[in-house]
């Protein structure tokens, strides 16, 4: 903001004095008050007397240099500033990593193929398991073969992933009517009666 915008800073004609007295109101912020600012003032001069009043020279001096209308510009300046800053930032977020479609895109292209590489990887896709039954001469080595089911749902949920962030999933959805029969649809025809039978029944005639 250009100085010609900044109103709140000292002007020419402004006593040093009142201007100090004048930064009292304005970093109050928004819902500042002449009192609040006047207390605040005596209160740092180290005085405990207990105000209910704000002094002419106050009023006069916040008149006579507009400390109204350059405090609300002081605001808008702070709120225009915030949101140059929040706007600053959620690009800065929203430009780099996982939230561009492309990283996305690549770690999940590369767990998947880190999890296929495991899955080739011999007895990880089929398990093989050896217990003993049975104790001494009577003991039996058994072995039990099992699928490695949540490799292959954590691979197949990574590729889905990856294809639904290339939109290479679509749902369909198809309307039925009842029990999956096809819609039926009624059509209803209107049938405009002649004139003459509308006269005849304001007339009081039968039809």
């Amino acid at each position: 903001m250009s100085e010609i915008d900044a109103i709140w800073e000292q002007r020419d004609d402004e006593p040093d004095s009142w201007y100090s007295k004048f930064q009292f109101y304005l970093l109050m912020g928004v819902g500042r008050s002449m009192l609040g600012a006047y207390k605040k003032y005596i209160t740092q001069k180290g005085s405990k007397k207990l105000i209910n009043f704000v002094p002419d020279g106050w009023d006069a001096a916040a008149r006579r240099y507009d400390w109204k209308a350059r405090a609300v510009a002081y605001d808008k300046s702070g709120e225009a500033q915030a949101r140059k800053a929040y706007e600053a930032r959620r690009l800065a977020i929203l430009s780099t990593g996982f939230a561009l479609e492309h990283e996305r895109v690549a770690l999940l292209d590369d767990l998947a193929a880190q999890l296929d590489a495991y899955r080739q990887i011999e007895d990880r896709l089929w398990i093989t398991e050896t217990k003993q039954i049975g104790f001494g001469k009577d003991a039996q080595m058994i072995e039990n073969v099992t699928f490695n089911a949540p490799l292959v749902k954590e691979l197949r949920g990574t590729l889905d992933d990856l294809a639904k962030e290339l939109g290479q999933r679509t749902k369909r959805t198809e309307v039925t009517g009842t029990d999956g029969n096809p819609i039926e649809v009624v059509y209803h025809t209107i049938v405009k009666e002649d004139d003459d039978d509308f006269e005849d029944m304001d007339e009081g005639g039968e039809q």
